[in-house]
C-alpha cells in the first residue's frame, strides 16, 4: 500500500501522481482516552505552541483541537 500517493500508467509511461487531499478532521474514537494528568499537558502543549494565524491539525488529539478553537476564540474576542 502507497499511502501518500499512487502509481499508475498513462500513454505506456508510469507516473507517480501526489493523491493527497486536504486532511478531514478524524472522529475521536480514533485517539485513546487521556487520564488527567495527560489531558493538562497537552492542554498546556496546545497554549504553548498556539498561532493565531494557523488553524489546528485535523490530526491532532481532539483535547488538543478544543484547546486551539478557545485559544482562538479568546484571541479575535
Amino acid at each position: 500500500m502507497i499511502p501518500n500517493y499512487i502509481s499508475h500508467t498513462i500513454k505506456g509511461r508510469e507516473e507517480v501522481r501526489d493523491a493527497r487531499r486536504p486532511m478531514t478532521q478524524l472522529p475521536d474514537e480514533f485517539f485513546r482516552v487521556l487520564d488527567p494528568t495527560e489531558e493538562a499537558q497537552f492542554r498546556q502543549w496546545a497554549r504553548d505552541n498556539f498561532d493565531p494565524t494557523q488553524a489546528a491539525d485535523p490530526c491532532w488529539h481532539p483535547i488538543v483541537r478544543k484547546e486551539w478553537g478557545k485559544l482562538k476564540e479568546e484571541s479575535n474576542g
